[in-house]
């Protein structure tokens, strides 16, 4: 069960699009492909869709954060 004040965002095996990951860290979602691209955000394809688990967009904050 889910503390008050959570979301599915807050799970960190929630699977987030593009746009939910633009959303979350307040850039164009062109700038979330980007970021995939040179290996600075870690994502996966399916099939031709790209999906971040909320995990990972933690670690790139992380990351970026030091």
């Amino acid at each position: 069960m889910k503390s008050k004040g959570t979301t599915a965002y807050d799970d960190p095996l929630k699977v987030l699009d593009i746009e939910e990951v633009g959303q979350l860290l307040s850039v164009d979602p062109k700038t979330v492909r980007r970021l995939m691209v040179r290996g600075e955000l870690r994502g996966t394809r399916v099939g031709k869709l790209i999906r971040f688990k909320r995990a990972w967009v933690n670690d790139y904050l992380e990351r970026s954060d030091r």
